[in-house]
């Protein structure tokens, strides 16, 4: 009998089933995660901008008509939110609804409040 040391091939074939079955529940998970970390800072972006929007309001008596018409902190919060690299923002119109799309998905800022994720 020969006294050589090392795996079998049953024993190497289990080890990568076991690191296959974990890398398959494993990797979703952690990718759910992302989406959730994404959409909840998207969420408090729209929070920060809808507060500067009213800011704004209140300064001048009515809404910018366009992203051209921001200005002090308003442009730096919508430029933080554009500049984003997973993120992308419109300025639907001049009433403030703002539209922000993340990876197919999107959510709309208006006066009355900020909705839910649609597809």
């Amino acid at each position: 009998m020969r006294n050589e040391k090392g795996f079998t091939l049953i024993e190497l074939m289990v080890v990568l089933v076991i690191l296959g079955l974990l890398v398959g529940i494993v990797v979703p998970r952690v990718l759910d995660l992302r989406d959730d970390a994404l959409k909840g800072t998207a969420k408090a972006n729209l929070r920060t901008l809808r507060t500067e929007l009213d800011l704004y309001y209140l300064e001048k008596g009515n809404y910018p008509t366009s992203v051209d018409n921001m200005d002090g902190s308003l442009e730096k919060v919508w430029e933080e939110i554009d500049n984003h690299d997973n993120m992308n923002i419109f300025y639907v119109n001049a009433d403030y609804t703002v539209r922000l799309e993340i990876e197919g998905e999107h959510i709309i800022l208006t006066p009355d409040g900020l909705g839910e994720w649609q597809s």
